[in-house]
């Protein structure tokens, strides 16, 4: 599947994002709300999706995707 991502950059290939919502909310915020409590877990699961979304946003953009836009202006 990521092959097929980077040969059509512009396409609709992987994971939906609610997925990922989910399965980072089940693996990070239950555990660790249950051993540490409600506001450390929340800052500590927005922060691994915030990172997780920057990964994508960085991945989207390198100058290895010609076609995007923002890999253009960062050229």
């Amino acid at each position: 599947m990521h092959g097929l991502h980077h040969a059509s950059p512009l396409a609709l290939i992987g994971t939906p994002s609610w997925i990922s919502v989910v399965v980072l909310s089940v693996t990070i915020l239950v555990p660790a709300w249950l051993c540490l409590g409600f506001n450390v877990a929340d800052g500590l699961t927005v922060g691994v999706m915030l990172g997780y979304w920057w990964y994508g946003v960085v991945h989207q953009c390198h100058p290895s995707s010609r076609e995007h836009i923002l890999a253009r202006l960062l050229q």
